[in-house]
């Protein structure tokens, strides 16, 4: 993703997180919250129409059916069939036919809430609220358009509890900051300009130091921007009264890959856990099956495509992989005194970063290999 993509440099969307900031510590208590949940409606709306009648139509139909049918397994069925096939073909018509349709602003994420509400609702686990509450959790700007996927419960207990004396201000301030640092400053100058730069420069008389280098910076640019995009709408959520969950910590450091997707955009991991991975090992008693699923379904999330479904089973069989030498150090006790030395976390921290960051060029390899095959 280049940095001219970012929706926070828009001066438009600054504007309106400020506006929005304001709104919800000057209007009445009672109405505060209504009132950023309109202006954020008609914000969208004037940017994005098609978009807001989508999504209205996914608000209406996800609150009143479930409510219509007392969560029953089948109204539930039916509204994850509806919102689920509806960003099915939005991915599928703007990967095949990127230039004559354009994804529903905010859809992704959206979509993702909503099924985390009704499985909430079936599970008998929602807080008694109104539609006016639910609106305001599908449509709170800060986390609309990037994430992180926040869950009801806690946004609904800070709606209710929201104090300005309780308000800090400092540490909102502080994420905000951090968060365009790491877009403007790390991903946009020292990794887009100064980075790529040396690298372009190495290319004609390095050639495999490029290939090697190249990954890296397009990771690292990855992770500094969107990482940079969750601290912004953390901090922007924070100066409102609301704590949104983290997204990143640090998951480079990470020391196996299954840590690496307990660090990795945290909020879109656990919603699969929790609602793919979880109900399915449960289900088919296949952990194996249930990662390789789980996985698939990440990668066809950022795009419907077969590319990242072998993106997907690439990261499940390194899950599988790690399991495997779970077993064989309880086995083997030599093996296990040497995991524990510093030495051997050090090549773990190593191993699983270079996993990650090589894994769409390994990937680009296998497709390239199927196709010389066939």
């Amino acid at each position: 993703m280049h940095i001219s993509s970012s929706p926070y440099l828009s001066p438009y969307v600054i504007f309106i997180l400020v506006l929005l900031v304001c709104i919800s510590w000057v209007f009445p208590k009672k109405i505060a919250m209504s009132g950023v949940m309109v202006l954020s409606i008609a914000f969208l709306g004037y940017y994005a129409t098609d978009s807001l009648l989508i999504l209205l139509t996914l608000s209406v139909a996800s609150y009143l059916i479930p409510r219509q049918y007392s969560f029953k397994t089948q109204s539930i069925l039916v509204i994850i069939l509806i919102v689920s096939g509806v960003l099915v073909v939005y991915k599928i018509a703007t990967t095949v036919h990127a230039s004559k349709y354009i994804m529903p602003l905010g859809l992704s994420f959206y979509s993702f809430r909503i099924i985390h509400y009704v499985f909430e609702g079936y599970k008998q686990k929602l807080p008694k609220h109104t539609f006016r509450d639910y609106l305001t959790y599908l449509f709170f700007l800060p986390t609309f358009i990037v994430g992180p996927i926040h869950r009801f419960q806690p946004f609904y207990d800070d709606l209710k509890k929201r104090d300005i004396k309780n308000l800090n201000i400092s540490y909102g301030l502080e994420r905000i900051l951090y968060g365009y640092a790491k877009i403007i400053i790390i991903a946009a100058y020292l990794i887009e300009i100064k980075f790529l730069d040396y690298i372009q420069h190495i290319k004609t008389t390095n050639h495999y130091l490029y290939i090697y280098l190249s990954p890296f910076a397009y990771w690292f640019n990855l992770y500094f921007q969107f990482s940079g995009y969750s601290d912004i709408a953390i901090g922007f959520s924070r100066l409102m009264g609301f704590k949104i969950m983290e997204n990143f910590n640090y998951p480079f450091l990470a020391k196996n890959i299954s840590e690496f997707w307990q660090r990795w955009h945290i909020s879109l991991s656990t919603w699969i856990k929790d609602y793919v991975y979880i109900p399915l090992v449960s289900l088919t008693r296949k952990p194996f099956l249930s990662i390789l699923v789980s996985l698939v379904i990440f990668g066809l999330w950022h795009e419907f495509s077969f590319n990242y479904i072998v993106w997907g089973m690439y990261h499940a069989l390194g899950i599988a992989i790690w399991h495997k030498f779970q077993y064989i150090k309880v086995k083997y006790m030599a093996i296990d005194r040497l995991a524990s030395t510093k030495i051997f976390y050090l090549f773990s921290v190593l191993l699983t970063l270079h996993f990650v960051v090589f894994s769409f060029k390994i990937r680009t390899l296998f497709l390239q290999l199927l196709h010389l095959n066939y």
